[in-house]
C-alpha cells in the first residue's frame, strides 16, 4: 500500500490527535521492562516521521523506511531529524544491523498476502543482530470479530482546511476488509471544496498465526500486549502489540 498524494498531504491533520508520544513511551517502557538493551533502531513504515522523531529525541539512533515519496516529502518539511529511506520495506536491505526493528500503526495489516507477511518478517530478521528484537502492532482477529468495523464520520480542522472523512468497511473475506474513505475538503484560504476517495485493504491476524510465521523466519515469540498496556490482549481487544526475539 502506497499512500496517494492527497491522502499524504492531509495525513498529519487527520491524525493530529493521535498520541505518538504516548505510543513511543509505551514501546520504551516495554523494552525497559523486558530488560532489553537498545541503541540502534530500524523503523519499518515511518510515515511522516511522527513516531521516529520522538524516538530520536530520547537519544536512540534510528533509521526509517517508507514507501510513499509523498510521506517522505512531508517528513522533510517537518524537519524530522533522522534518515528515512524511500523504499518498499519488503525489499529493503542495508548493510547495517540493529538492536530493535520497530513497526507501528498497523503496517503489517496492509500485507494481505501470506508472502508479504513472510517478507515483512524476513526484512526484520535480516537487519537484526543475533538476539535482537522485533516489535510491531496489528489488528487483532478476536477483537475485530467481536466488535466489527463500522461506518464512521469525522471532522478535522486547522487554519487552512476543514476535512470531512467518512469511512465505510466492506468485508472481503474472513480476514480481510476494504475500508473506503470519502474525503470532502474545504480550503479556508481560497474558499473552495474538493473531494477524493481512498481505498485501503486491511488484513487482521491472530497472534497464533503470527507466531507461526515468526518461528519459520527465525524468531522466538516473547510476549503480546493489548494496545498501550502490559496486559495480554483479550477477545475484545482490537489492537495488539507483539514482541519477538531473533533466535
Amino acid at each position: 500500500m502506497t499512500y496517494k498524494k492527497f491522502y499524504s498531504q492531509f495525513y498529519d491533520l487527520i491524525y493530529s490527535k493521535k498520541n505518538y508520544k504516548k505510543e513511543v513511551s509505551f514501546i520504551i517502557n516495554l523494552i525497559k521492562k523486558k530488560n532489553i538493551k537498545v541503541k540502534k533502531i530500524l523503523e519499518l513504515g515511518s510515515g511522516t516521521g511522527s513516531h521516529g522523531r520522538y524516538i530520536k529525541k530520547l537519544g536512540y539512533d534510528i533509521i526509517g523506511v517508507e514507501k510513499s515519496t509523498h510521506m517522505i516529502q512531508i517528513s522533510k518539511k517537518k524537519k524530522v531529524n533522522f534518515k528515512i529511506y524511500n523504499f518498499d520495506l519488503k525489499k529493503f536491505r542495508i548493510n547495517k544491523k540493529f538492536d530493535l526493528v520497530l513497526s507501528l500503526f498497523h503496517v503489517i495489516n496492509y500485507m494481505t498476502k501470506d508472502i508479504e507477511v513472510t517478507k515483512f518478517f524476513y526484512t526484520a530478521n535480516y537487519h537484526l543482530k543475533k538476539g535482537g528484537y522485533f516489535i510491531f502492532d496489528t489488528w487483532h482477529t478476536p477483537g475485530v470479530r467481536n466488535s466489527k468495523p463500522f461506518k464512521t464520520k469525522k471532522i478535522y480542522s486547522n487554519n487552512n482546511y476543514k476535512i470531512e472523512k467518512k469511512a465505510a468497511p466492506l468485508k472481503i473475506s474472513s480476514k480481510i476488509y476494504d475500508i473506503i474513505y470519502n474525503f470532502r475538503i474545504f480550503n479556508k484560504i481560497k474558499k473552495f471544496f474538493f473531494s477524493f476517495i481512498e481505498q485501503h485493504r486491511i488484513r487482521h491476524f491472530t497472534i497464533e498465526d503470527l507466531i507461526k510465521v515468526g518461528e519459520k523466519k527465525g524468531f522466538e515469540f516473547v510476549s503480546s500486549h493489548k494496545q498501550l498496556s502490559m496486559s495480554k490482549p483479550n477477545k475484545y481487544d482490537w489492537g495488539a502489540t507483539l514482541l519477538f526475539k531473533k533466535s
